[in-house]
């Protein structure tokens, strides 16, 4: 009975004391989420831009048609992560993004994160929000990296934006 009681007492004081976890603060806070800066060539085609990522499934969707590269330039930029740690709307990760200075990144700086470290899609599914495809009269699409566990393969996927992130997403975002 006592190892059970210190048992629910630790957990109890991870999770509801932990800043990370807890309730009052539903995503992880800016100190603790990860940054990263990447280079992305806007010279580049979209094609370039995947092949460097070496994604082994792709959404034959992803285009430069779907997807067109709007800065023709070659920029750095400061990516970092959201974790919400809860089921978000995309309209409502994008607004607490907003509050904090931040816009979603786009699928070229998304593509040029995942090129650069590879292996950060094996951790967790990363989505950017700044670039949506209407795939008229079908829903709205985002780009989404992620590793599948079964094939062990990279991949650099599409995901609606109109349906909630799952739990476990990370979005990418950029100091505006």
């Amino acid at each position: 009975m006592k190892t059970t009681l210190v048992f629910f007492l630790l957990c109890y004081h991870f999770f509801l004391d932990n800043p990370v976890l807890s309730q009052k603060n539903n995503y992880v806070l800016k100190s603790q989420r990860p940054t990263f800066t990447v280079i992305v060539d806007g010279a580049k085609t979209l094609e370039e831009m995947i092949r460097e990522g070496g994604y082994s499934q792709l959404n034959k969707a992803i285009t430069e048609k779907n997807f067109p590269i709007r800065e023709k330039t070659k920029r750095t930029v400061v990516i970092e992560l959201f974790f919400f740690n809860r089921k978000i709307s995309s309209n409502e990760a994008i607004s607490e993004m907003n509050k904090e200075g931040y816009r979603p990144a786009t699928h070229d700086e998304l593509i040029a994160l995942g090129a650069k470290r590879y292996g950060l899609k094996e951790k967790f599914p990363i989505v950017a929000l700044g670039s949506v495809w209407a795939n008229y009269p079908g829903p709205r699409k985002v780009c989404l990296l992620y590793w599948n566990s079964y094939s062990l393969e990279s991949g650099l996927d599409l995901d609606w934006i109109d349906s909630d992130l799952h739990d476990d997403f990370r979005v990418a975002a950029v100091h505006k």
